[in-house]
């Protein structure tokens, strides 16, 4: 589709659902064409940076500039390929893949512990979460048990949504639950320098993050906890904290 016409014929929402793998059904793309209007106001048959931006949601993103590089410039049809991985029916390495784009900052095909870093430090400027758990493994004494008192609330707060459920999203392994676990890998860090244990106070947390690793696709792609401590050990001592 090159200037994006003002409905969409059968062959166009057919050929469309194939190119998303029949992710959306017909009426599904139809709706998310008339989105697509709305977004590309000069009718160009594309979505630019500037359009995205103006989308609340998508400008508040801690992750915004990242998700950019991803979709500025998409047709209709990419459009939908991109969304398709945050539809039910996407499968896990469908919404995998979409989150190892995000944290592969330079798209060398691989998320290293710089990636993830930089990952966080982008969320830190609106998520006062990171903050926390940065001050968890920076601080010490008075101020690093207040870190530590704020990190459990957050606990608190996600043991709460999780609920009695195997997965955030219910019975199955789904988005949040990708965006959710690369946190696990820091847990054991987090416990040896605060010297506390979050299984003790929060096993549900655990034995969702134990699940999660069941998955293989889950336990190659994290690193594993004691390299993520011995990481963050050797960046204490460079940085003199």
């Amino acid at each position: 589709m090159g200037n994006a016409p003002s409905t969409l014929t059968q062959y166009d929402i057919e050929e469309v659902q194939e190119h998303c793998n029949k992710l959306f059904n017909q009426q599904e793309i139809v709706s998310l064409y008339q989105r697509f209007c709305q977004l590309d106001r000069t009718a160009k048959g594309f979505i630019s940076s500037d359009e995205f931006m103006s989308v609340p949601e998508f400008a508040m993103n801690p992750l915004a500039q990242r998700l950019l590089k991803m979709v500025d410039g998409l047709n209709f049809k990419d459009f939908v390929v991109f969304l398709s991985a945050f539809s039910a029916k996407a499968s896990i390495e469908q919404k995998a893949a979409l989150i190892f784009k995000v944290y592969d900052s330079d798209g060398n095909g691989k998320v290293t512990f710089n990636d993830i870093i930089e990952v966080l430090s982008d969320m830190a400027e609106q998520r006062e979460i990171y903050d926390t758990r940065r001050r968890v493994w920076t601080t010490k004494g008075e101020d690093q048990e207040a870190a530590k008192k704020e990190f459990i609330e957050h606990l608190k707060v996600l043991e709460q949504e999780l609920g009695n459920k195997s997965y955030f999203g219910g019975d199955e392994f789904g988005f949040v639950d990708v965006v959710f676990i690369p946190f696990y890998s820091w847990f054991h860090a987090y416990e040896t320098l605060a010297n506390f244990k979050i299984e003790e106070s929060f096993p549900k947390i655990i034995e969702w993050a134990k699940r999660c690793m069941q998955r293989e696709s889950v336990a190659k792609a994290l690193p594993d906890q004691n390299k993520v401590y011995e990481f963050i050990f050797e960046l204490k001592k460079r940085l003199g904290i």
